[in-house]
């Protein structure tokens, strides 16, 4: 029984070890066969890729929110994407600009913040995203609006226009 249980334990460490390994988890394919399917070929947009409910929960639209982020952080011409940069592209995706709030992109001493900020009202909740140098990938998350309205708050924050 013992083996048993070490057995599992270690098979269990060496799918979570190797799961993160990659960063992405592997999309199964149409055919039994094995071959790839027309949507698995390079360029080719995922058939489930999120689209932009503007009827939609925050928590619907999360999905969607975080894969423009990931697009913005990954054609991002700099070492790292600006905030400016950051709510543009989400903008231009079709989230209200005139809602957005941003962090800086410095600290007060000049350096390259270890993280940044960009939010946005959306059907009375907040999709706030962070990214930067202290996390491999942009994450967000659904937060309630707070008192005094918008999503976040600080000396470095400010509308994005």
């Amino acid at each position: 029984m013992r083996r048993v249980l070490v057995a599992a334990i270690a098979v269990g460490v060496a799918l979570s070890i190797s799961s993160c390994s990659s960063g992405l988890m592997p999309v199964p394919s149409d055919s039994a066969s094995g071959s790839a399917s027309p949507s698995a070929s390079a360029g080719a947009k995922p058939r489930n890729a999120p689209t932009l409910d503007p009827k939609g929960t925050p928590k619907e639209n999360l999905p969607y929110f975080l894969s423009i982020m990931n697009t913005a952080y990954q054609n991002s011409t700099d070492a790292d994407t600006t905030s400016e940069e950051m709510a543009a592209y989400l903008a231009n995706a079709g989230f209200d600009a005139s809602t957005m709030q941003i962090s800086e992109n410095a600290t007060a001493l000049g350096l390259n913040p270890d993280a940044k900020y960009v939010s946005v009202v959306f059907n009375g909740e907040c999709l706030v995203g962070t990214w930067g140098s202290s996390m491999m990938t942009p994450t967000a998350i659904v937060l309630p609006v707070l008192p005094q309205g918008g999503c976040l708050i600080g000396g470095s924050v400010h509308s994005y226009q």
